[in-house]
């Protein structure tokens, strides 16, 4: 056993390099514009629910220290009520981020 700890001692690299952050800025850049681009629609429907409902959107208020919100079935049921509130499915998915053609099911064989 010795042998063997001895041999891994001296095959084993000493020190391992620290990751770099360069792939990590690379996708931070590749996504930025479409990250604008959907904190622009996040805007004008946060804008557009103010303007019906006269009371700030939901999605606005900071929670994230309300007692409530520490369970995390809580969460999701307050998450699922401020969700069914957009009344469209194509907006659901968008504001969560999910490709409208991901949920797409194959069609049937005539």
């Amino acid at each position: 056993m010795e042998e063997w700890a001895a041999w891994g001692r001296r095959c084993t690299p000493s020190e391992r390099p620290l990751p770099g952050w360069s792939a990590v800025m690379v996708l931070i850049d590749a996504a930025r514009p479409c990250l604008l681009e959907d904190s622009k629609w996040l805007r004008d429907l946060a804008e557009q629910s103010r303007d019906q409902w006269r009371f700030p959107d939901p999605l606005l208020c900071d929670l994230g220290m309300h007692r409530w919100l520490e369970k995390e079935n809580s969460y999701s049921d307050w998450l699922a009520w401020v969700l069914e509130r957009l009344h469209d499915a194509k907006a659901v998915l968008k504001v969560l981020g999910i490709p409208d053609g991901e949920f797409d099911l194959p069609r049937e064989a005539p």
